[in-house]
Parts: structure tokens; C-alpha cells; sequence
């Protein structure tokens, strides 16, 4: 099957979602993902892109409805300073923080600085999805999603 086919006949059908890593890999491996599972994604690699972006997009009317922020950038703006605009921009935004330290306070605390869900690094394929579709979900029953990735995939295999 090649993905890249397959994806282009569904790809923004689902959402729109801008993802942010200092990463390559990562970027090219969510977003490959996420095309193939129906949505739009653009991504970047630091914070300043990430705010003019999303900016942009909502000014021409096609918002993001998830945006997924990784912390820590080498050499760039992270996840934690790129909320606080992003917020000032659209109180309402669909926030993922993504780290691989579980430990930092942001992803104890994502609530509090105004992120929805979190999503621990390494992530795999599943989690990365489970999350996404239970964001997804979540805002159309009830506007205001807000759990943790190990919360959206308990909830998926009930």
C-alpha cells in the first residue's frame, strides 16, 4: 500500500493539526501518521514558527483544531513560552504538550498552563492516534478536553 496515495484521498477530512518538534524524525514520523489517518498536518520546529503559523492559518480562516507543542526545543522556543502566545491568540485552543521527561512540571501540571492533554515521548503509532482521536471526540461532545494520553488510551480500549 503506499501511504502517500492512500492518505491524499482523506488528508484534512478529520481536522487540521499543527505540529511542532525540533525533530525531524519525529515530525516527519507523526505527521505521516496523521495524514494517512485523515488530517491536515503542518509542522515546525520551534515556537516562533509555530505562533506566526497558526496565526496565518486563523486569520485566513483555516484554524488548527489540534496543535501538539513539544517542551523542550534545542536551540529554539519551546512548548511552555509558545502556549502562553498561542493562548493570547485563541483562548480556546486544542493544546498537546509532548515531552520526554514525564517528570517536568508542565506535564504534571499541563492544566494549569493551559494545555489539554499531554503526550509522554516516546510515543508509538496507537498512542499518538488514541490521543488525537480522543481530543478529536471529546471536543465534539463536550467542548473542553482534558486528559492525560494514559487517560485517552484506557478510554479507547474499554
Amino acid at each position: 500500500m503506499n501511504i502517500d496515495n492512500e492518505a491524499s484521498k482523506f488528508s484534512g477530512a478529520r481536522g487540521r493539526i499543527l505540529l511542532m518538534d525540533d525533530e525531524e524524525i519525529i515530525r516527519s514520523y507523526a505527521s505521516t501518521l496523521l495524514i494517512y489517518l485523515g488530517y491536515s498536518v503542518e509542522t515546525v520546529s520551534d515556537g516562533e514558527e509555530a505562533v506566526s503559523l497558526y496565526t496565518e492559518r486563523k486569520k485566513i480562516g483555516r484554524p488548527f483544531d489540534i496543535v501538539i507543542l513539544d517542551l523542550y526545543i534545542l536551540n529554539g522556543v519551546g512548548g511552555e513560552p509558545t502556549i502562553k502566545k498561542l493562548l493570547d491568540i485563541d483562548p480556546g485552543i486544542n493544546a498537546v504538550v509532548s515531552s520526554g521527561n514525564s517528570e517536568s512540571t508542565v506535564m504534571k501540571d499541563f492544566r494549569k498552563y493551559g494545555f489539554r492533554a499531554t503526550l509522554p515521548k516516546p510515543y508509538s503509532a496507537g498512542q499518538l492516534r488514541e490521543m488525537v482521536e480522543a481530543i478529536s471526540s471529546a471536543e465534539r461532545r463536550i467542548g473542553e478536553p482534558t486528559f492525560t494520553a494514559a487517560e485517552a488510551f484506557k478510554d479507547a480500549v474499554k
